[in-house]
């Protein structure tokens, strides 16, 4: 079996971790959590009592809709069933029951094309599911997906959540379509790169600086060719002024040239038993320090974070230095530091399969320091929470509560006309001491990274795709059938 993954295990580096100010999410998020109380509403006014968050399908400007347009298509469903976590309700008896990674259970008993045939789609409701707190599992009364479509130029994004049950397996929109602000995260989980520090405005806002990588991400759209290593000899490559490397027994592994049909760089997967680090060195010309967001599999390599980089501590390098990163660091002193493993056979599969779309994908993203840049708004709610740190899931009170300190925000009661009413905002205490743990300089890093890099890491001797993609992804989708079973050319989406 050739499986093979790069992950973690249980070093010591002594770096600089930049802290600037209180987490951001994105716009998407943003929304998510706006509307999530909208949506428990309608969920329990069809008299659903538990439901389930499956794919999501992406659009991006006039290409077709895929379940396989990157990290967002599962992501969108993590966030999605966060935010009902959290407004399901405080009462545990009568909250809106959420079950926990629904796709999951689908892909474990081969559920196929449940978009396109009605006979899987209805397969889905003969499955017992774990809720998302709790020790139960249940079978759901609906499921959720939905669709995200994309602007051509980034800047605009309509969601629409669809529903579908047992008794009616037509996808139905549940709320009326929504949108949001395109942002620097929402290319981060579509897998672009880019760099832009060379063409950078002189006078900084947030605003001014999105355009600027948006007309870059395009330009690379409408000339599409596949990224490559700048190393001429594939032993590292630059991200903006920040060289990176993967080094495995000592020495560079080589990082290969995209193709036409998956234009991110890659990278072979280092042999099991071997040590394997990154190398991080700012390479810049200026005496600037440059602020590093590098995660693996979608988690940071600093404090586990899986926030979008704009929300995400960073390690702050002076120019010259260079960091070697020998795992996940949960501090950033001489302790409790996990080391890169590689894991082959069964259990590669099996991680594979957990990870999902961000399976073997290295990130590098890179800030600089700009005091001065005037931001656009303080976005204080992330739904895309740190379920990783929630596997041995409490009850309902504890589970949300491990999910709004993970994204640095409370809830909060308020009474208005007369009526209490919950919110949920920022928890300045949890922020305090997360930053009091750090060996931390102020890093005033900018609004968004101004360069990024997706490299994959790839199995030997294999071309599969994400777990549970079929070569069929790549073709537009079918439209849901509501009578007749799927034909062979449909497809089925990665869960």
């Amino acid at each position: 079996m050739n499986a093979r993954i790069l992950t973690s295990s249980l070093v010591a580096l002594a770096a600089w971790v930049g802290v600037s100010g209180v987490a951001r999410a994105d716009h998407i998020d943003r929304q998510l959590i706006d509307h999530a109380p909208k949506i428990v509403e309608a969920l329990q006014g069809k008299g659903y009592h538990t439901v389930g968050v499956m794919r999501f399908r992406v659009k991006v400007g006039n290409h077709p809709e895929s379940f396989a347009m990157g990290a967002i298509n599962g992501n969108m469903a993590t966030r999605l069933e966060n935010a009902l976590v959290i407004h399901a309700g405080s009462d545990e008896q009568h909250a809106l029951g959420v079950l926990h990674d629904a796709s999951k259970t689908a892909r474990d008993h081969k559920i196929g094309n449940w978009y396109g045939d009605k006979a899987e789609r209805e397969k889905l409701f003969t499955l017992n599911y774990p809720m998302s707190w709790g020790n139960k599992s249940v079978k759901p009364d609906a499921m959720l997906t939905g669709l995200i479509e994309v602007g051509a130029d980034y800047n605009k994004v309509n969601i629409t959540i669809e529903a579908f049950s047992a008794k009616d397996s037509k996808l139905t929109p549940i709320v009326a379509k929504f949108s949001a602000e395109g942002d620097t995260a929402l290319l981060h989980d579509l897998g672009k790169s880019y760099s832009v520090a060379r063409s950078l405005p002189a006078k900084r806002t947030a605003n001014a600086v999105r355009n600027v990588i948006f007309k870059e991400v395009k330009k690379r759209d409408d000339e599409p060719t596949p990224d490559k290593p700048t190393n001429n000899d594939g032993s590292g490559t630059m991200v903006g002024d920040i060289e990176f490397k993967l080094v495995s027994d000592g020495q560079p592994v080589t990082i290969k040239a995209g193709t036409n049909n998956d234009p991110t760089m890659q990278v072979d997967c280092p042999e099991p038993g071997k040590p394997v680090v990154f190398s991080i060195t700012n390479k810049g010309s200026s005496n600037k320090k440059l602020g590093v967001d590098v995660k693996l599999n979608g988690t940071s390599l600093l404090l586990r974070q899986a926030e979008a980089p704009e929300a995400c501590r960073v390690w702050v390098l002076e120019p010259g230095k260079t960091y070697t990163l020998k795992g996940y660091y949960d501090e950033s002193g001489d302790k409790n530091v996990a080391p890169f493993t590689i894991i082959s056979g069964d259990a590669a599969k099996q991680a594979r399969e957990q990870l999902g779309d961000k399976a073997g994908l290295i990130q590098v993203n890179v800030f600089d320091e700009v005091p001065g840049e005037q931001p656009t708004e303080e976005m204080l709610i992330s739904s895309r929470g740190l379920r990783s740190k929630l596997s041995k899931r409490g009850d309902l009170h504890a589970v949300q509560t491990g999910l709004m300190r993970s994204a640095l925000v409370k809830r909060v009661t308020k009474t208005e006309g007369g009526k209490k009413r919950e919110l949920i905002v920022e928890d300045t205490d949890e922020t305090k001491k997360l930053m009091e743990t750090l060996k931390a300089v102020e890093f005033k890093k900018g609004s968004a990274p101004i360069a990024s890099t997706t490299i994959k890491v790839i199995p030997p001797a294999t071309n599969a795709g994400n777990p549970g993609t079929t070569p069929e992804d790549k073709k537009p989708l079918d439209k849901p059938a509501d009578k007749n079973p799927a034909k062979p050319a449909d497809k089925a989406p990665n869960k």
